[in-house]
């Protein structure tokens, strides 16, 4: 299928392996960096938004047909494993078929969305035991969880409400969040459920054999991938820093109380504002200094902050040497040492300033990025 996708123009193919298949190709890391960015990443990633539209596109499908409810359910039995196999089974995506699959086993009469949720996560669990331990299957349950939980009446509150329980475990795993990421999700997730998503699967049926359809739906996935990038330009990037785990676990336990609404709600409300205000002071005015030095692979790099981050400064920012390989040892990547072990460093400590990069001479070990 991927094979098959490749004829397709771009960014169709690339739509088409991300979203059908959930296959990355490297020629899309800057449409997926842009929204990691924004905070819409999960929207370019298999889950239970994707599985859900997908089912329901299929039941319309098959109803037009006359197809009764009881085959469908039979055939949607049968046909979720081998998406999930072809999909990469992804952890949102394995909760996503594994609720799917208990819901439709367990038509009976009483049985709640709890229990399905409850025993989705025992058997997710028993499959891979590490699961809340990332933070993919972290947001991935503790969202599907909510949306067991409560119900709402309009969309935008639902939005609010979820990226508000969520935010929490974003700080702690990732240090930072965009000012526009609930805004961009209330508008772009029925945008992708009702147009990007259905467009894409109609090129990977039909574009082929009709390829007006296909240059028509293309020209409309670039739009849209402009669309995103500019969007990612957009300033508002707020580096918050690690949030410390027991402070993270007390933020989402309020947060889901405040939403209940049973215990004094302008309390929780109150002390949910208080933990953000004193977390970002504790992490961005630290009353200790520290000297920390970074393996960055080939090469190392120190840095110094004074307490309460009066001044921050960088001996050397690492890098490694570029020796001649031949072509099938050469690795495709897009990040270096430095991006991802320095840079998250720092991110997760506040620091978005350096008031001085020291360098110790001019190797690429030394100097690199």
């Amino acid at each position: 299928m991927i094979h098959y996708f490749q004829a397709f123009p771009r960014p169709c193919n690339y739509f088409c392996n991300r979203l059908l298949l959930g296959y990355s190709d490297i020629e899309m890391n800057e449409t997926v960096k842009a929204v990691q960015k924004i905070g819409i990443i999960h929207l370019f990633c298999l889950s239970g938004l994707h599985v859900s539209v997908l089912c329901s596109l299929v039941r319309q499908l098959l109803s037009i047909f006359n197809i009764t409810r009881e085959r469908i359910n039979l055939i949607q039995i049968v046909t979720l494993p081998a998406f999930w196999v072809i999909g990469g089974q992804s952890t949102s995506l394995t909760r996503a078929v594994i609720m799917l699959e208990l819901g439709l086993l367990f038509r009976i009469d009483g049985i709640k969305t709890h229990d399905v949720w409850s025993l989705g996560l025992l058997i997710h669990t028993f499959m891979a035991p590490g699961i809340l331990i990332n933070l993919g299957g972290q947001l991935s349950y503790l969202l599907s969880f909510a949306l067991c939980r409560f119900k709402w009446t309009k969309i935008w509150r639902q939005t609010v409400d979820l990226n508000l329980v969520s935010l929490p475990v974003l700080l702690n795993i990732t240090y930072q969040v965009h000012y526009l990421t609930t805004l961009l999700n209330y508008i772009m997730i029925p945008l992708f459920s009702w147009v990007i998503l259905p467009v894409t699967l109609l090129c990977a049926v039909i574009g082929p054999r009709i390829p007006l359809i296909m240059k028509v739906c293309n020209q409309g996935l670039i739009v849209y991938q402009k669309i995103v990038h500019c969007l990612s330009e957009i300033p508002g990037l707020i580096v918050f820093g690690k949030m410390p785990d027991w402070l993270c676990i007390g933020l989402v336990i309020c947060t889901l109380i405040w939403r209940e609404g049973e215990f004094a709600p302008t309390l929780v409300r109150k002390t949910i504002i208080l933990g953000y205000i004193l977390g970002f002071l504790w992490i961005h005015f630290p009353i200790h200094g520290e000297v920390t030095f970074f393996d960055i692979g080939q090469g190392d790099s120190i840095l110094i902050r004074e307490p309460f981050n009066r001044t921050v400064c960088l001996i050397d920012t690492g890098g490694q040497l570029h020796f001649k390989t031949p072509s099938w040892q050469k690795r495709i990547t897009t990040t270096d040492g430095s991006q991802k072990i320095s840079i998250n460093y720092l991110k997760s400590k506040g620091i978005t300033t350096i008031d001085a990069v020291l360098l110790s001479h001019s190797d690429e070990d030394h100097i690199g990025f």
